[in-house]
């Protein structure tokens, strides 16, 4: 590779006229200086500098070669800048994947977090269910992923970080028949309404299942699934679908009063966590993100259900 740092020398003496002032300014002696000048001279092939002028000119070569001699130093300094901020991972591009229920909850939150920390970094996110995430990070197309634990059939190939448990609920709208009753409904009269959901694993279908219908009922779980919570959400708004979720995939409608919670608390709660594939050397800024969605997958505190 060639070596800059005569073409450094190069400009600093083009720029200053002068090999003693140039070598104040690359700190080092004068005869220094001009012996990495003639040596670049000797592999160049011809002179750059009229040494017998006062001040000191180019040659015809010279001015030829500063303004390329300049343009490439820059981009050397760039690309030195990018590598130390791609060890500090805080430049590059990072694709990762969250299951949907988790990126309505939390993923806008926490790009955000990182984009403010690292405004150098890019995102490419892919929203999946469990199963296709883990195809995605065994394919190496993902750099790490926030998965439903309950879905990894084999987790030997992976390193995983759990989350703290989210809390699950039903919510309606505002104006829904259920919060007009004296009491607060139960999970059967819910049922009756109809439930929309995101697709479950499972065990946890099962379990609602066992609480929500009714003994003898042989009608489906849910009457609407998707993988959209927005979608879920507008269905619920203007409908008397209730949606099953967790309530911080919900907390700027519940914040506005958009949506409300209704009948009792849900026991079962999101199992989210980190995976990322065993023993792959990760991008530098993988460990950094990993961190954030940490601290941001922290539950914020209940509210009373309305």
């Amino acid at each position: 590779m060639f070596n800059l740092k005569p073409l450094h020398h190069f400009v600093l003496v083009a720029e200053e006229r002068n090999f003693g002032a140039a070598a104040e300014r690359a700190h080092l002696s004068q005869p220094a200086l001009s012996n990495s000048i003639k040596t670049l001279e000797t592999q160049l092939g011809f002179k750059l500098f009229q040494r017998q002028e006062r001040p000191i000119k180019l040659t015809a070569e010279g001015r030829e070669l500063y303004q390329r001699a300049r343009d490439l130093l820059f981009e050397a300094r760039n690309l030195d800048r990018r590598i130390l901020s791609l060890k500090r991972g805080e430049a590059g591009h990072i694709r990762f994947g969250l299951v949907p229920t988790f990126a309505a909850s939390l993923g806008g939150r926490i790009i955000s977090a990182c984009h403010r920390a690292n405004p150098g970094l890019s995102f490419d996110v892919e929203v999946l269910q469990t199963s296709g995430l883990v195809q995605g990070l065994m394919a190496e197309t993902l750099e790490l992923i926030v998965c439903d634990l309950r879905e990894l059939a084999d987790p030997s190939a992976l390193e995983v970080t759990p989350l703290p448990p989210h809390p699950g609920g039903c919510f309606c709208r505002p104006g829904h028949p259920l919060l007009a009753q004296d009491r607060p409904p139960t999970l059967h009269e819910i049922f009756d309404h109809g439930l929309a959901s995101v697709h479950m694993p499972g065990a946890l279908r099962r379990a609602l299942a066992a609480r929500f219908i009714p003994p003898g009922d042989d009608r489906p779980l849910l009457q609407l699934e998707c993988d959209n919570v927005t979608l879920l959400s507008d269905a619920v708004l203007a409908s008397d679908l209730v949606l099953v979720t967790t309530r911080s995939s919900l907390a700027d409608a519940l914040a506005e009063g958009r949506l409300r919670q209704v009948g009792p608390a849900l026991d079962s709660s999101a199992v989210w966590g980190i995976a990322t594939l065993r023993g792959r050397t990760l991008h530098p800024g993988a460990p950094r993100m990993i961190d954030w969605i940490r601290s941001c997958a922290a539950p914020e505190e209940d509210t009373a259900a309305g």
